[in-house]
Formats: structure tokens, sequence, C-alpha cells
């Protein structure tokens, strides 16, 4: 239609009826338009001229056109490669910023290393949770619960980022307190994580709650769009509540109980 008018037209068979559907094949066929102007006013033969050469040009050009792809369903290998490899260097270049800002902020490295098993561990809970869905969307349980054959999708992976940035945050909140109750101890002891765990967990709890009530409410009423991605985002709420408290802080643990026990081992011997 480049360079071209766009009038009324309707394409008829030889016995001047309206064809029943766009796929059906044809030897010949009727071409009929009109030019709105000529109903209201007498046009000159200059502008009739230019109407038929319009309306001709129109039709040689729709019969040359050759049938398109409706859309590309395979991809050379090397772009999948290519692909694969740049989301890999951007998952190990996020952990190592998350690493590196933790263990700034707190000045020990194992708080990152705590705060990265807690992601993984979100991601991938609520992954197998969203698999799991393919196969109840058919059963009974999966109707009633208003599960679906969820896909990964841009909206899925939107979700995955969304419970990582979450997690993450109630992550750092109990690490604040931890950090807080420690004060100037040389080494963090038992005691130490579950002050700060009984502490925090009142305030992560309706936090959570609040925030998981919002996702019932759009997974229940916001259609079958938005399903996946409030599935994903409520199921991980309850897996990210759960890892901060019973697997981030506890795993800060480890290495300080070992040198715990030598020195007491040490000191029987000594007396």
């Amino acid at each position: 239609m480049q360079g071209l008018e766009r009038y009324p037209y309707e394409i008829l068979d030889s016995n001047l009826n309206v064809m029943a559907g766009s796929d059906q094949t044809v030897n010949s066929f009727i071409y009929v338009s009109a030019d709105p102007e000529a109903g209201f006013r007498e046009l000159s033969e200059e502008e009739w001229t230019r109407f038929v050469d319009n309306e001709r040009a129109k039709v040689l050009a729709a019969t040359r056109l050759e049938t398109s792809l409706p859309r590309v369903r395979q991809f050379d290998p090397s772009v999948g490669a290519e692909q694969k490899q740049r989301a890999l260097i951007a998952i190990v270049l996020s952990l190592f910023a998350i690493v590196t800002y933790i263990w700034i902020r707190f000045g020990n490295v194992r708080y990152g290393i705590a705060a990265i098993v807690a992601l993984v561990h979100d991601v991938c809970i609520t992954l197998g949770a969203v698999t799991i869905c393919t196969y109840i969307a058919d059963k009974s349980i999966g109707e009633i619960f208003l599960i679906g054959d969820f896909k990964i999708n841009l909206a899925m992976i939107a979700a995955f980022l969304t419970l990582i940035g979450y997690s993450l945050n109630d992550t750092i909140v109990v690490f604040d307190r931890i950090r807080e109750n420690r004060g100037k101890a040389r080494q963090l002891n038992p005691q130490i994580i579950t002050n700060s765990i009984n502490q925090t967990i009142s305030r992560t709890i309706l936090t959570s709650f609040t925030t998981f009530v919002v996702v019932l409410i759009m997974y229940i009423f916001g259609g079958p769009g938005l399903r996946g991605f409030t599935f994903a985002i409520g199921f991980g709420i309850i897996i990210g509540t759960y890892s901060s408290i019973a697997i981030a802080a506890p795993i800060l643990l480890l290495g300080t109980n070992n040198k715990k026990g030598k020195g007491k081992i040490e000191k029987k011997r000594s007396k």
C-alpha cells in the first residue's frame, strides 16, 4: 500500500457473490471499488484516471505477493548457544555482585554465601513447583486450586526475579539483627542466631502474610493470564520466608562450632 490511496472495496466471485473465505483458491475474481467523493460530486477525467490507476496498481501488487511465514519456529543453534552463554555470564556476575555487596556490608563473606544458598534454594523449589503444575493441571486437584499448565515465559521470569529480590531483602533484615546482637563478639554462636530470629520473626511473618494475601487475590481474580506469575510469586513468598529463617541464618554458624569445640578440647587437655 506504499504510495497508494485506500478506498472501500469488495472481492466477488464470477457470480457476483461475496467470497466465503480468504483461503479459497480461485481462477478469477471481480474487484469492486468506489471513490467516496463520487457520491457527492462529479469527478473530473483526471480524478477518474488517477482512481483507476491506483486500484489497478493495488490489485496487481496484491496478486504478486508471496506467502510469508506466520512465525519463526526454529533458530540456528549458534544463536541459542550465544544467548545461553550470555545468560550464564549475567547470572554469574549477578551472584558475584550480591556476594560482594553483602560481604562489604556485613564484613564477612559468610553472609554473602549464606544469602546465595538461600536464593538458590528458593528458585529451585519454586521452579520445581511450577514444573509439578504441568502434571496436575488437568487433574481434579488442579481444577480446584486453579492450577494451569504454566509455561516459562517472560512473565514467569519476571516472577522469579521479583522473588529473588523479595527473598534477599528478607534475608538482609535477619542478618542486620544478627549483626546488632553480635556487637563486638568475635564469633557467632547459636544463641545469637536464635535471639535474632525470635526478634525478627513477627515482622517477617506479618510482612510476608500481607504480601501473600494481595498475591492470592490477584491469583484468584486476576484471570488466567496472570495466574502463572502470581502462582510463582505466592509460592516463592512462602519458601523465601522459610529460607531466610531456617536456612540463611543457620548457615552463618558453619565453621564456627568446630573452632569452638576445638577450644574446649584444648582447655580440657590443659587442665
